[in-house]
């Protein structure tokens, strides 16, 4: 039996999981559902090539190598292509039909090929539907995930913080992810149906011409396709379990939290590692999938929640507050669909926009100009868009960084050509400089605006030391 959660962190996060399992197992159903039909399908085209030449389901071998290796007919051919024009995805149909469209292959195709033709279309349609219905399972599973997680922190704080939707590209980002085996899950689809295609093409072939009956080799087909069924389930609890603790570390990231405490689910099935990393806390920066973050095995069930402390969690009051400083609150009886709708899929005017990203100390900036309005700074999407169009890559690497620059910066530069302007740098793996415009009219409420930020190399801060004026320097 599993242990009770410790706290409400560990209890939300259970019971989104338990929400994220239901759904994989109606996915998983369906999935089954496909590879019975496959199966059916085969054994019904194997009955068919027996039935019309053997007595009682059996064929001596001599009589199952000759049948075997009768032409087919140009009817079969037709089939076959029908078969394989019925399949959506683009790919698998193309490769199917560069395999097989060949003018004089109605008239060369033994009934020992047609079969092993057969179960390989058969396989590749199942794949078809796994990638389907898998494909709509972790979207579905990154989409909310990632969005649970955000409400659960801003309901058990109180307060409505800005924070980013989760689009497309980030979706597809994880998604086409090689994140284990070299293969996204597409890939690991695909390589796993060739496998088993293989298989059964190699496994039952051989069954058959070497005399069995029909009914052992369906009993046959049903063992071999049962393993398909297993190892296609494994894969999905797998990818599901790795496509949430990812959109967990996306939350994660937007808020700006740099701890994570691991949760293992506590039965009988907890392997040892998962059951000695329950409870531990680590460092974001430090964390390796498969040894001190989920997924650390196939069929993993484990999580993690955020672990912060109340200076993060004044900053996402920071971000929370409106334009006239107001902080807005989240009601603790508003339910998810409540706050997805208000929030995410239909925000409202009172939502806080994703303007303010720091706070500076004005009297750092006194040279520059000594009648600063607010210590708030904004960054406007104009100035999004003009900083990823411009210096491709820099913001998402540096969002969740910018109130750290603005707070303590390593150096701040007057700028020699633009008036209430100052250049502030700051070293991590690189050196990243922002142009900071400073608000100094007192009949408009506007914020201390950030312009553009980028990259500089060690050569040009060493000559910014030497052509602008230092105003501050960290010690």
């Amino acid at each position: 039996m599993a242990r009770e959660p410790v706290d409400y962190w560990e209890k939300r996060q259970t019971e989104l999981m338990k929400r994220l399992e239901k759904g994989t197992e109606r996915t998983i159903d369906s999935l089954i559902q496909s590879y019975e039909k496959a199966t059916k399908d085969i054994q019904k085209e194997i009955t068919k090539i027996f039935n019309k030449f053997s007595q009682d389901g059996k064929l001596t071998k001599e009589e199952a190598i000759k049948l075997l290796n009768t032409k087919e007919t140009k009817q079969f051919y037709d089939d076959l292509l029908e078969q394989i024009n019925t399949i959506k995805d683009t790919d698998i149909k193309r490769k199917l039909l560069a395999k097989y469209n060949a003018p004089a292959y109605a008239y060369r195709i033994s009934r020992y090929e047609a079969l092993q033709k057969r179960i390989d279309i058969e396989i590749k349609k199942v794949a078809e539907v796994e990638k389907e219905l898998t494909t709509e399972r972790y979207i579905d599973t990154i989409s909310e995930t990632y969005y649970r997680n955000i409400f659960n922190i801003q309901q058990n704080l109180g307060y409505a913080f800005s924070f980013s939707n989760i689009d497309n590209k980030t979706i597809n980002l994880l998604l086409n992810e090689n994140w284990i085996d070299k293969a996204n899950f597409s890939q690991r689809i695909w390589n796993n149906s060739e496998f088993l295609g293989k298989y059964l093409r190699t496994n039952l072939t051989a069954s058959a011409m070497s005399g069995k009956s029909i009914n052992k080799i369906a009993q046959e087909l049903a063992d071999y396709m049962n393993v398909g069924i297993y190892n296609a389930v494994r894969l999905v609890r797998t990818e599901v379990n790795h496509f949430a603790n990812e959109a967990e570390m996306l939350a994660y990231e937007e808020l700006e939290i740099e701890k994570y405490r691991f949760i293992a689910t506590l039965d009988n099935r907890t392997c040892e590692h998962c059951a000695e990393l329950d409870n531990k806390v680590f460092n974001i920066k430090d964390r390796i999938p498969g040894k001190n973050y989920p997924p650390i095995h196939a069929n993993d069930r484990c999580t993690t929640v955020a672990e912060f402390d109340d200076y993060v969690a004044d900053k996402l009051q920071r971000r929370a507050r409106d334009e006239n400083g107001k902080t807005i609150l989240v009601s603790q009886n508003m339910t998810y669909q409540q706050w997805y709708d208000k929030y995410v899929k239909n925000p409202q005017e009172e939502k806080i926009k994703p303007y303010i990203v720091g706070k500076i100390d004005k009297n750092r900036y006194k040279s520059i100009a000594n009648n600063i309005t607010t210590k708030d700074v904004v960054l406007l999407p104009k100035q999004i868009e003009h900083i990823e169009e411009r210096h491709k890559g820099v913001y998402s690497k540096y969002k969740n960084k910018i109130n750290n620059i603005l707070d303590d910066p390593d150096y701040i530069f007057k700028d020699p050509k633009h008036k209430n302007t100052a250049l502030l740098i700051k070293k991590y793996d690189n050196n990243i400089e922002v142009v900071l415009k400073l608000n100094t009219n007192t009949k408009n409420n506007f914020k201390n605006s950030i312009i553009t930020m980028w990259e500089i190399k060690d050569k040009r801060l060493e000559r910014y030391k030497q052509t602008h004026e230092i105003i501050y320097k960290k010690e």
